[in-house]
């Protein structure tokens, strides 16, 4: 039986706050890497740099309690479930778009993305080094939640956020930048995913006084915190500003999305993953155009308004391709091939009781005989 529509309704509305985080953390993520490939370009003032850096806190946790928060249903499922819709699938797009960006930076001048051997390429899949390192978590993500699931969730947390800790202060080392961060990242993913009704309830008591103040404490620790420490952070307190972005993302996003012409940030929420495989791909191209014409990043208000338009280019850009794609039948660009993906397995159900009387053998009726 199909949900009552205004219920579902009902549902999707209280969830809007979510997409919208969504939608606010892609942005973040793709003018992160507008940023950092103009920066090869052409040398991008400091000011500019700084802003990126300043976001740092804020991108990928939010992303990240975004994802737990709808992965807690299928992590719960059996092993089957897990391992198709959520380990498979993640695997076999980074798999597709990992090899595609592998080819596209091969092909792009050494003065804007270093030479990569074949090797470099194979070991990809063990360290990934590319911007798809968080599609590559998220399948690493999903066997860790799902393995440790008999495990009391407060000791799961505590476990994750330990291990945050050390590696974010430095600790314990960890060379590799996408392993860093996903063992940074993971007490916010497997938070979502066990205590979604804490976030849940955060949401529901978010106002507008409430976000302002935490978005103003959010912005002005980080502006402390890098006047004061410049190059490094103090033990725990990286983790810690990422926390207070967490209150800061879910407040505002519950306020902001209510606003007129805001739902279409909530509307992107929905469409991250076209948007995050693809996206590095428009920023390579268009910046191969902008080294080639001899673009310098001066004055400061022009290279802001490069990388703002490099990120809004490459969002609409790799929309469109999803899109295109999908109308052409492609589709198995950004999802398993139909003859791989899962299918729940058919429960054998009792028949409804019209179906009973239906099937039930109708007794023959009896021959009148006729007395002679």
């Amino acid at each position: 039986m199909d949900a009552d529509p205004g219920i579902v309704t009902i549902e999707r509305a209280r969830l809007a706050w979510v997409d919208f985080a969504k939608g606010v953390a892609i942005v973040a993520v793709v003018f992160h890497h507008a940023v950092q490939f103009l920066d090869r370009v052409s040398p991008m003032p400091g000011l500019v740099l700084h802003a990126d850096q300043q976001i740092a806190t804020f991108r990928m946790p939010l992303f990240f309690l975004a994802s737990g928060f709808f992965a807690a249903k299928t992590l719960r499922s059996g092993w089957s479930a897990v391992l198709h819709k959520r380990v498979a699938l993640f695997m076999y797009i980074y798999a597709l778009w990992n090899t595609i960006q592998f080819v596209v930076s091969s092909l792009m001048p050494p003065e804007l993305e270093p030479r990569a051997t074949f090797g470099d390429y194979l070991l990809s899949f063990i360290a990934p080094d590319s911007v798809l390192w968080f599609v590559y978590a998220l399948a690493v993500y999903s066997v860790v939640a799902r393995a440790c699931l008999s495990v009391p969730p407060i000791a799961q947390v505590a476990a994750a956020l330990v291990v945050a800790f050390l590696v974010s202060s430095d600790i314990v080392h960890v060379e590799q930048y996408a392993w860093r961060l996903s063992l940074m990242s993971y007490v916010f993913f497997i938070f979502a995913v066990h205590y979604r009704d804490l976030v849940d309830g955060l949401a529901r008591r978010a106002t507008w006084p409430v976000a302002l103040a935490t978005c103003a404490t959010y912005t002005l620790c980080v502006f402390v915190v890098g006047q004061v420490f410049p190059d490094r952070m103090p033990p725990g307190l990286r983790l810690s500003l990422s926390v207070l972005s967490l209150a800061a993302g879910v407040t505002a996003s519950v306020v902001v999305v209510a606003v007129p012409g805001m739902r279409v940030v909530a509307w992107l929420g929905t469409r991250t993953l076209p948007v995050y495989v693809a996206h590095m791909l428009v920023i390579q191209a268009l910046g191969l155009v902008l080294w080639k014409a001899g673009w310098t990043a001066q004055p400061v208000a022009e290279a802001a308004a490069v990388s703002v338009a490099l990120t809004l280019t490459a969002i609409v850009v790799t929309l469109a391709l999803h899109g295109g794609l999908r109308a052409l039948g492609a589709s198995w660009f950004y999802e398993l091939p139909r003859r791989w993906a899962w299918r729940p397995p058919l429960v054998a159900t009792e028949p409804a009781k019209s179906e009973r009387e239906a099937a039930a053998p109708v007794p023959a009726r009896p021959q009148n005989r006729v007395a002679g």
